[in-house]
């Protein structure tokens, strides 16, 4: 008797082990499952954010022409992108910013039609992408075309300051806004300078002597010039591409370079781990960039 009670003990403590290891294992597998679901959908679903250039830039046609070509290569990579999930992981987001706001009154329609929230329940959107990004662009350009104010300038410096984390950032994103601009930051309402920094990048700061030379890094480092960022906001949940840099050289043969320079300084520090800053190119050329860059 003692021999068979001994043996009934050894069962049933086996058993019970046996038992406590296999929910410790369930909850393991359940806890990789969910972060590895989690994972999926974090780095597969989409959220891009395309911010226009609308000053005076684009009174050349060629330059206007270069945007609306970028705009459709932008919604052919992210329509590819949403056909080929499954639609019970679709969550991508596509939409448009400009500065300035050409024609009050008339963008906010257009703006509408650029806006596309794909999930399982709007997958019949998908088809209008193209479409819609065919048309509307090109009204767009042109309310900025005839707008005298667009000469003033795009306040991109101040978008960054109080629209982009509260309009490009979504959770369980990745999170991107594609910049088309020439690389100015300049509007004439806007201007704050604090030491060697200040809000613009503009023609006059690149004629200035120091940075007229090959040794501007060294001028513009042992000066702290750069850009003006004092905000809390950290964006390290947002990619940055920004496409059509001008070499601006007529005048100063290392514009290019500095302008590169000092976006790069201001993404960093934003706490952006993720950008590429690109010159002007035909759109054949950076469509590829642009697809590297978003897949």
């Amino acid at each position: 008797m003692k021999y068979i009670a001994l043996i009934t003990i050894t069962l049933l403590s086996s058993l019970f082990s046996c038992k406590g290891e296999e929910d410790h294992t369930d909850k393991e597998i359940t806890k990789k499952i969910v972060s590895h679901t989690t994972q999926i959908h974090t780095n597969d679903s989409l959220n891009i954010s395309i911010l226009l250039d609308l000053s005076d830039r684009i009174s050349n046609p060629h330059q206007k022409d270069n945007d609306l070509k970028h705009l459709l290569n932008i919604a052919t990579i992210f329509k590819d992108h949403v056909q080929n999930k499954k639609n019970i992981l679709l969550e991508d987001h596509l939409q448009v910013f400009f500065e300035p706001n050409p024609s009050p009154g008339k963008t906010d329609a257009i703006a509408t039609q650029l806006k596309f929230d794909i999930t399982k329940n709007t997958i019949n959107t998908i088809e209008e992408i193209e479409k819609n990004y065919t048309e509307f662009p090109i009204q767009l350009y042109q309310y900025a075309i005839e707008n005298p104010n667009t000469k003033k300038g795009a306040d991109i410096w101040r978008f960054f300051k109080d629209k982009v984390a509260d309009y490009c950032i979504e959770k369980e994103h990745r999170n991107i806004l594609i910049i088309l601009t020439d690389g100015y930051l300049y509007h004439e309402g806007s201007y704050i300078k604090k030491g060697k920094r200040t809000t613009r990048i503009n023609q006059s700061l690149l004629n200035t002597l120091a940075l007229n030379k090959p040794t501007w890094k060294t001028t513009v480092e042992k000066n702290d010039m750069g850009i003006l960022w004092e905000e809390k906001d950290r964006l390290e949940d947002l990619e940055i591409l920004v496409l059509g840099i001008n070499k601006h050289e007529h005048k100063n043969p290392y514009a290019e370079d500095i302008i590169k320079y000092y976006w790069s300084q201001w993404f960093k520090e934003m706490g952006v781990k993720k950008y590429k800053i690109k010159s002007v190119d035909i759109p054949m050329h950076l469509k590829k960039v642009i697809q590297d860059f978003l897949t």
